[in-house]
């Protein structure tokens, strides 16, 4: 599983989280990247789940759209959000 975000921090911060459960150990992987990175390395996944992201986009409906094509055919995308 690998877990994105643009701010190092961030990152720091969830490696710290998860090194709490040693179930998680050597099953995650964690980049400070921006989704426009992974599509420009046309990687795809099984799943991606998108959560608590999209209230920061600026473009919704472009956002969906390359999430989407992260995605393998036939697999899971997931979002979610803070609603108000």
């Amino acid at each position: 599983m690998k877990g994105i975000d643009p701010v190092a921090n961030s990152i720091s911060v969830a490696r710290d989280h998860a090194s709490l459960e040693p179930a998680l150990s050597g099953r995650l992987t964690y980049e400070c990247c921006t989704m426009e990175d992974l599509l420009t390395a046309r990687e795809q996944y099984d799943a991606v789940v998108a959560s608590e992201v999209v209230e920061h986009v600026a473009d919704v409906g472009l956002f969906i759209k390359q999430q989407c094509l992260l995605v393998k055919v036939s697999f899971l995308y997931r979002i979610s959000y803070v609603y108000s």
